[in-house]
C-alpha cells in the first residue's frame, strides 16, 4: 500500500480555524449567549495546547469544550475560566488555577525537608527563573542532579517540590535506575518513561541513583535534556518541557564522609560545604565501577544540590516529627492520648545506630522507629482495645550511657497509664 498510495499529511488547524470550529460548536449546542466575545474560546485553545500537548488540535479544543458543556447543563455552572481549569485539573491532572508564590519557595522547602538550607536556596534560585516564565522553552523546565549520602533527604525534597509546583503527589513520576543498569533493558527504560510523560507531562521525573543506569540510558536522558522530547513505542513524539527532571546519586560518598566527621552544621547552612562544591563535582565524575555517574550529563544539568549529611540534632528533629504524628494517629485512629518519654528519641537516634555517612541517615532511624515503637504501639492497642491512655518509654540501660557498655540493654516498653 505504501508503493501504490501518496501520503497525504494534514496539519493541525492554527487558532483562527480552531476558534470558529469552538464558536460553530457552541451555537449548535445553544449555549453562543455564554460566550462574552471570542476571549473564552482563544482560552480553550491556549489552555488545550499548553496542558494538554500530545494531543492534537481541534480534536482537544472540542473534546475540553464538549465537557465544559456537559458540567454546564448538569451542575448549573457558568461557562467561564474557574470551569475551564475544573475540566482540565479532572481530566489532566494539572491543577492550571494553582500558583507558585516565588516568595515562599525556600520557606516551603524547609518545612518539609530539616537541615537542608543550601540545597533549598540552590532549588529555590533555579525556580524563580521557571515562576517568572523566563526558562528555555525547548528544554525540560529545569533539572537537577541531588547529590550527597542515602538517608539525607534527596527523595523526600523532590516530594515536596511535587507538592509545591503541582500541589499534587500524583505528578510524581519516580523510576529507579538500578532496573536498568543492563544495555538490554533501554528500550523497556524508554517505553517506561514516555508512557508516564504522555500521560502525565507536567510532573516531576525522579531518577533514582542515577549512576547505576546503563550508558545507552544515559544517551536517552541527554536527548530529554537537549531537545525535550523523545519518541515513545507508538511513534507518538512525546514532549518534556513541562516537567521537571530530578536525578539523585550517592557517587563522590567519600567527600560527604568527610563532610559528616568535620563540617556538619545543625541548618545545613552550607558555610562549610560551599568549599566542597569543586571537589564535589571532580569527586562524582572520577568515580569508576558499578557508582559511575556518565559525566556528560553534569554539562546538561541545569544546578547541582549538595545535601549535607545529617547531624545527630537534626535526627532528633526528624524523630521527634515522626512521633508527634504517631501520636495524632494513635489519638485519631483509637481515641488513645499516647505519652512518650523523651529518652525514646535518644534511643532511636543515638543507642547503638551508626553515625556514618554511609548508614542511611534519618531512613535508618525512622525504620528503627516503625519497628521498635510503632509496632509496640500497635500490639499494645491490639491487645488492649479499651485502654485510652498509654506511655511509651525506654526499659534498660543504653549503650550510648556507657562507655564500657558495647551492648545495649535498652528496649522500648508500652504500659497503660
Amino acid at each position: 500500500l505504501v508503493e501504490r498510495l501518496q501520503r497525504i499529511n494534514l496539519a493541525q488547524p492554527g487558532k483562527e480555524v480552531c476558534v470558529e470550529i469552538l464558536k460553530n460548536m457552541a451555537k449548535r449546542y445553544g449555549v453562543e449567549h455564554q460566550f462574552i466575545g471570542d476571549s473564552m474560546f482563544e482560552m480553550i485553545y491556549e489552555y488545550t495546547n499548553r496542558y494538554m500537548p500530545s494531543a492534537s488540535q481541534p480534536r482537544k479544543s472540542i473534546l475540553l469544550m464538549d465537557a465544559m458543556i456537559g458540567w454546564h447543563r448538569a451542575e448549573g455552572r457558568r461557562i467561564d475560566q474557574r470551569l475551564l481549569a475544573d475540566v482540565i485539573w479532572e481530566q489532566e491532572g494539572v491543577n492550571v488555577a494553582f500558583r507558585v508564590d516565588a516568595t515562599k519557595i525556600k520557606q516551603a522547602l524547609d518545612k518539609r525537608v530539616f537541615s537542608q538550607k543550601l540545597a533549598t536556596t540552590v532549588i529555590e534560585q533555579r525556580l524563580q527563573i521557571c515562576v517568572a516564565d523566563l526558562n528555555d522553552k525547548t528544554k525540560p523546565m529545569s533539572s537537577f542532579l541531588f547529590t550527597g549520602s542515602t538517608g539525607v533527604g534527596k527523595t523526600e525534597m523532590t516530594k515536596a517540590l511535587a507538592e509545591l509546583l503541582f500541589d499534587d503527589d500524583r505528578n510524581l513520576i519516580r523510576i529507579d535506575c538500578t532496573e536498568y543498569a543492563n544495555s538490554d533493558s533501554l528500550e523497556r527504560f524508554r517505553s517506561e518513561l514516555t508512557n508516564k510523560v504522555w500521560m502525565h507531562p507536567y510532573s516531576i521525573i525522579l531518577l533514582d541513583e542515577i549512576e547505576k543506569a546503563c550508558s545507552e540510558v544515559t544517551r536517552v536522558l541527554l536527548q530529554v535534556l537537549d531537545d525535550g522530547r523523545l519518541i515513545d513505542d507508538n511513534n507518538r513524539e512525546v514532549t518534556f518541557t513541562n516537567a521537571y527532571i530530578v536525578m539523585t546519586t550517592n557517587a563522590g560518598s567519600e567527600v560527604y564522609r568527610n563532610i559528616s566527621q568535620y563540617n556538619v552544621d545543625d541548618e545545613g547552612s552550607g558555610r562549610e560545604m560551599k568549599q566542597y562544591n569543586k571537589l564535589i563535582r571532580k569527586s562524582i565524575t572520577e568515580t569508576t565501577g558499578g557508582n559511575r555517574f556518565p559525566p556528560e550529563l553534569l554539562g546538561r544539568i541545569d544546578c547541582m544540590v549538595p545535601f549535607q549529611p545529617l547531624s545527630e540534632n537534626t535526627l532528633n528533629t526528624i524523630v521527634e516529627s515522626k512521633l508527634i504524628k504517631l501520636r495524632h494517629m494513635v489519638r485519631e485512629k483509637h481515641g488513645v492520648n499516647l505519652a512518650i518519654t523523651k529518652d525514646v528519641i535518644r534511643y532511636i537516634v543515638a543507642d547503638n545506630l551508626d553515625t556514618d555517612s554511609d548508614s542511611g541517615g534519618a531512613r535508618v532511624a525512622v525504620a528503627k522507629l516503625e519497628s521498635e515503637v510503632t509496632t509496640e504501639v500497635a500490639r499494645f492497642i491490639n491487645k488492649h482495645p479499651d485502654c485510652k491512655r498509654m506511655r511509651v518509654f525506654v526499659d534498660g540501660k543504653m549503650a550510648v550511657d556507657d562507655i564500657n557498655r558495647r551492648i545495649s540493654e535498652a528496649t522500648i516498653r508500652v504500659v497503660a497509664e
